[in-house]
């Protein structure tokens, strides 16, 4: 798929809204925007690749 520069600049600033916008977290039950979820499950996987957690929990959206 290719994308024209307009095309590319509207899917980066729709992203970086998505990117903004809460929801409520299924395992924190708490509001938090997308960037605090994928900043959460990056440190969630750093700690189960080193042996720091025995699980990894997952974010599934639904």
């Amino acid at each position: 798929m290719f994308l024209t520069n307009e095309g590319r600049r509207t899917f980066l600033k729709l992203y970086e809204q998505k990117k903004q916008s809460k929801f409520k977290h299924p395992v924190l039950g708490k509001q938090c925007t997308y960037q605090e979820a994928f900043e959460l499950q990056a440190r969630l996987l750093a700690k189960y690749l080193m042996g720091d957690i025995e699980k990894y929990p997952p974010l599934v959206l639904g």
